[in-house]
């Protein structure tokens, strides 16, 4: 609470603030300084989802191929099996790829942040100034 009592008189005298901790416990008020509004409002955000949509077909797509694969073994199926292990070795790939990705520009979108920022203040109530 105190934090957020900090946060809304930085806005009042004109700073842009980023308030870190949990987001629940912010003032509804306070709510458009927290990480994930300004993550909301970056113009790379459709990129973001675009991975994240991505990350999850692939996720998708490793529980059927795991399924198929218990399946091909308890039929006694080596040749689908060999197959369906290629196939989900290029999947591997694949998610390994798109998390790098993500992790990647999530972290340039948060550097971004950081830069149009004037405070950053943590539920430890330190405030650094740039």
């Amino acid at each position: 609470m105190a934090l957020d009592h900090i946060v809304d008189g930085l806005v009042r005298r004109g700073l842009k603030p980023l308030r870190v901790g949990l987001d629940a416990k912010v003032q509804p008020a306070l709510k458009d300084y927290v990480l994930e509004a300004y993550l909301n409002r970056h113009p790379r955000r459709g990129n973001l989802e675009r991975l994240v949509r991505e990350e999850t077909r692939l996720q998708e797509k490793v529980r059927v191929l795991e399924r198929n694969i218990e399946e091909a073994k308890s039929r006694d199926q080596p040749n689908r099996l060999a197959s369906l292990h290629r196939i989900m070795g290029n999947v591997d790939r694949q998610l390994r790829v798109v998390k790098a990705r993500l992790f990647k520009l999530r972290q340039e979108m948060i550097t971004d942040v950081l830069k149009q920022v004037d405070v950053v203040g943590s539920l430890d109530l330190r405030f650094h100034r740039r």
